[in-house]
């Protein structure tokens, strides 16, 4: 199985394939609230948030798809 990861100014998104029929398992969406704005014109990542919705993401996606995390790629 594979894990494929979008991470995207308004979500995060992954999907798991297959590696046997190339199909589409399951996939999942999270909202990137990892965004700051400090100011006019100005758009920074709060990085440490970004690792912590990923790391949500990611378990959302193993959990949907109900698969083993040691079959992942």
């Amino acid at each position: 199985m594979y894990i494929g990861l979008d991470i995207g100014t308004t979500t995060l998104s992954a999907v798991v394939l297959d590696t046997e029929s190339g199909g589409l398992l399951a996939q999942h969406t999270t909202p990137n609230a990892a965004g700051m704005f400090p100011g006019p014109g100005r758009a920074e990542l709060d990085v440490e948030q970004l690792y912590r919705l990923t790391i949500d993401c990611l378990a959302g996606i193993v959990a949907k798809a109900h698969i083993d995390p040691e079959s992942v790629r």
